[in-house]
């Protein structure tokens, strides 16, 4: 048994077969997690996030700029 289970079993609680959501053995990392996966995945998602962010405000500003201030994809239709 390993030190989890036996703190559960001195605890009182043998009444549950399988560990809660929260308790010790769902929380804590196995021996072969890579903690530099979550800065990693964190970065990448906040990067994606700005991305999106920048372009929906700067576009039409960056268009105006570009294309001497006709927006991208903006036809003149005559009626």
């Amino acid at each position: 048994m390993d030190g989890i289970t036996q703190d559960r079993l001195q605890n009182g609680d043998e009444a549950r077969s399988k560990p809660g959501f929260f308790d010790r053995e769902n929380t804590v990392a196995g021996p072969n997690f890579n903690r530099w996966l979550v800065p990693t995945a964190a970065l990448a998602i906040h990067l994606c996030i700005g991305m999106a962010y920048g372009f929906s405000v700067f576009w039409l500003p960056m268009a105006n700029l570009v294309t001497a201030g006709d927006p991208v994809g903006y036809v003149r239709i005559k009626c």
